[in-house]
């Protein structure tokens, strides 16, 4: 059963992978691999360190702080509403149906792609659904390594409220996917403080990530569908491109289709102008 609210990332994600927990709080979640079963190959299942590993292409993660549910490894951080006050929200199922139907009414398959993102943005805003994601690709080779350190992060409370990663490979690529929650993608120094921790951590100080709202992904929209539209809202880090300067101290929450001023004000960058 569904409940009144939904936490970030548990309605419509990839693969349709329908997630319904019940509280960041209180979730004990499902395994999807019999306890008998989740020993590391080599019998080494004591160290910390070497607590999640691949198991064919299954990724298992043994570690009491993450649950497996819906096709995904997930951990939240409990203490999130008293490190960070006035951050923990949730977005209502109510609302979200709402936006959808919305939507569904709204959108016209002959508006451009930057159109159709412009009212998928305004009508999540319009209806809070605000919940969104940084989103990691990791090679399998390194996904027992890179995992720990977010799932750790997230529950020391360094990071937003909840974390995933995908059980198996996701895409085309063959890559896992990592979710880093903040749930209100409105709040930009919050969604900036979570890349900056990111990097923090040792990880992805040269290349860019992109930010996805939940709203975007309730929809059912991905890479490449409906005609081009843009799936993020934000990218931050990495080296210069066509559309961002150098930024490999993420310094600036850079805006998706917004032009950059180079001049104070600058609505495409934020918390200043990467221009000027």
């Amino acid at each position: 059963s569904v409940g009144s609210s939904v936490a970030p990332g548990h309605v419509g994600s990839l693969r349709n992978k329908h997630a319904y927990l019940r509280s960041s709080g209180s979730d004990t979640g499902t395994s999807i691999v019999d306890s008998s079963k989740r020993q590391r190959p080599d019998g080494d299942d004591d160290n910390d360190a070497q607590d999640c590993f691949l198991m064919g292409s299954l990724l298992v993660d043994n570690n009491p702080g993450a649950y497996s549910s819906g096709g995904w490894i997930w951990t939240h951080c409990k203490n999130f509403a008293a490190l960070y006050p006035g951050k923990s929200r949730v977005d209502n199922l109510s609302d979200i149906e709402q936006y959808q139907k919305e939507f569904r009414e709204k959108h016209d398959q002959t508006l451009t792609a930057r159109k159709s993102h412009e009212l998928i943005i305004e009508l999540a805003k319009k209806h809070n659904v605000l919940h969104g994601k940084w989103l990691l690709n990791v090679k399998p080779e390194s996904a027992g390594e890179i995992w720990p350190k977010i799932r750790n992060a997230c529950i020391s409370g360094k990071l937003g409220s909840t974390a995933k990663i995908s059980d198996q490979p996701e895409n085309k690529n063959g890559s896992f996917v990592i979710c880093a929650y903040t749930n209100n993608f409105t709040d930009k120094e919050d969604v900036l403080r979570v890349r900056r921790a990111i990097r923090e951590l040792g990880l992805y100080t040269k290349s860019a990530l992109h930010y996805k709202p939940d709203a975007i992904t309730l929809l059912d929209i991905y890479a490449g569908d409906m005609k081009g539209v843009r799936t993020t809202v934000y990218s931050c880090g990495g080296g210069a491109t066509k559309e961002r300067l150098e930024d490999d101290e993420c310094e600036c929450l850079v805006e998706s289709y917004t032009k950059c001023t180079r001049a104070a004000g600058c609505p495409r960058c934020y918390p200043k102008c990467k221009g000027l």
